[in-house]
């Protein structure tokens, strides 16, 4: 079909070009589609790729079985628009609206998206697709964490980056780990391994005891569980005090709490050098938790 004149204004998801599959989306010059509007439409079966779509209204529209794959969609208006399985593998949003939008079977595969405004809870189920492919995911959501702190979103940002963090590690845990697996078992040399054996060590570390800086629960977890630890310690004997007449577990307790906070237990003190350096080193634990309890109060007022 010959390209349309200039001034005549097609449906661009009805043209055919040259080189291109049938049904795909194309416009006038077969590379780009500009300033169309297509709210509340029905749009079915449709690919384009490698292509520019721009200024393009979607309200309320319903995509379905199509695929815009490795192209630049930029300024678009998608407020309340279906997608479902719709690929999106590869392309790059820029400035698009998507309030209200929702996706079922879609994927996000390599996209990225820039100034959008996009949930956590709009693409949660494109996410969870791609726990099979936790390098693909990690790359997806740190893209999205960075969209909405550009955008102020913040609670949409802790979201995505836990979901960052969470990829990460068991990306670092297949790359170490995964010696038969079809992507891993060739990719990866033996340093690679133990340097993601290493990473997935200090990130699960980094979960345990302050949730990545996002949980201030997770680091009073991890108190409790020192305090306690310490206070076997002292109910076996492992570390001795004086000045104590008959002790219980409550004492035994009370003191591991004070050495933790810093503080001290009445006249308790400890009975020989090993208890001395153990005691202490339970003060510079107790020391450390508070610096992380105040970091991640800080962490999360200041992004406010």
């Amino acid at each position: 079909m010959s390209p349309p004149p200039p001034d005549s204004t097609p449906n661009p998801f009805l043209i055919s070009g040259p080189n291109l599959t049938e049904n795909a989306i194309v416009g006038p010059s077969a590379q780009s589609i500009e300033c169309a509007t297509l709210d509340n439409k029905d749009i079915r079966d449709k690919a384009v790729r490698l292509s520019l779509l721009k200024n393009i209204g979607f309200k309320k529209a319903k995509l379905q079985d199509c695929k815009i794959q490795h192209s630049f969609i930029e300024n678009c208006y998608f407020r309340e628009t279906e997608f479902t399985n719709v690929s999106l593998v590869g392309s790059r949003f820029t400035n698009c609206n998507f309030d209200k939008a929702s996706f079922s079977d879609c994927s996000l595969d390599y996209a990225e998206f820039f100034n959008c405004s996009i949930t956590y809870e709009q693409v949660q189920s494109c996410l969870d697709r791609l726990n099979e492919k936790p390098n693909v995911l990690r790359d997806l959501a740190r893209s999205l964490r960075l969209n909405a702190q550009q955008r102020g979103q913040m609670d949409d940002s802790r979201k995505f980056l836990m979901a960052e963090l969470k990829a990460s590690a068991t990306h670092c845990w297949l790359k170490a780990s995964a010696w038969n697996h079809s992507f891993y078992g060739k990719k990866y040399r033996l340093e690679d391994r133990i340097s993601g054996g290493f990473k997935w060590l200090m990130l699960k570390i980094e979960d345990v005891i302050w949730g990545y800086g996002e949980m201030p629960t997770r680091v009073f977890r991890a108190a409790g569980i020192v305090i306690v630890i310490f206070m076997l310690m002292f109910n076996f004997g492992i570390i001795r005090v004086i000045n104590m007449p008959d002790p219980n577990m409550f004492d035994y307790l009370g003191i591991s709490a004070a050495t933790f906070a810093g503080a001290p237990y009445g006249i308790v003190l400890p009975a020989d050098r090993s208890a001395r350096l153990l005691m202490t080193v339970e003060t510079y634990l107790g020391l450390i938790s508070f610096g992380l309890l105040v970091a991640t109060f800080y962490r999360r007022i200041s992004k406010r």
